[in-house]
């Protein structure tokens, strides 16, 4: 609980940049009207941002007249002070955007990098669609020469069935012709022994 008070302390008590802002442009411009034109603000804003911060830290930090605008002692160390604390800040800040573009540059550099090292890569690998193209022609040219060796085969196959039955006409062709000689022969033959009795009876008689 204690170092939780402490740091509320610590907290309350830390400068608030905007009012060393605002009071080292009221110091700079020499009044609050001139910086409330250079800033743009309300020279009542100015006042009263100004007013709370010598209440805070419970000190006089100008001498205000009718006529013009002074620095107290107090208020001239403070304001040199003041006007270290916003360069640091602006410098801190000024940092913070530098690094944060360096480490951007030095993710699109290693981005790049592995870009470039996936397109090297990719071109040393063979190109995978043209190992396709080639096994789908080899593929196709294999087919293409079963389809004519079947062909071949069927049209020898055709030519050997078409060569045994003209064999097998001709044949059958010789076979008939052989038969009906014979018959044809033995018919004559029995024919010409009949007529020969005959005449034999005649000559008898």
């Amino acid at each position: 609980m204690a170092e939780l008070q402490l740091v509320v302390l610590l907290v309350e008590r830390m400068p608030n940049l905007d009012d060393l802002f605002y009071f080292e442009a009221v110091v700079r411009h020499g009044g609050f009207a001139a910086a409330g034109r250079a800033l743009g603000i309300p020279k009542s804003k100015l006042s009263r941002r100004v007013a709370a911060l010598e209440q805070r830290l419970d000190v006089q930090l100008l001498e205000r007249s009718a006529r013009r605008l002074s620095l107290t002692a107090v208020g001239d160390v403070f304001y040199g002070h003041c006007r270290a604390a916003l360069a640091e800040a602006e410098a801190a800040e000024e940092a913070a955007h530098d690094h944060e573009d360096g480490a951007e540059d030095a993710l699109v550099d290693e981005v790049v990098d592995d870009k470039a090292t996936e397109t090297e890569a990719a071109a040393d690998e063979p190109d995978a669609d043209e190992a396709t193209t080639d096994e789908i022609v080899e593929i196709d040219e294999a087919i293409a020469d079963e389809v004519v060796e079947i062909d071949e085969a069927t049209a020898d196959e055709a030519i050997a069935d078409e060569v045994v039955e003209i064999d097998e006409a001709i044949a059958d062709e010789v076979v008939e012709d052989a038969v009906d000689e014979p018959v044809a022969d033995e018919t004559t033959e029995g024919t010409d022994a009949d007529q020969s009795a005959d005449d034999a009876q005649k000559e008898v008689n």
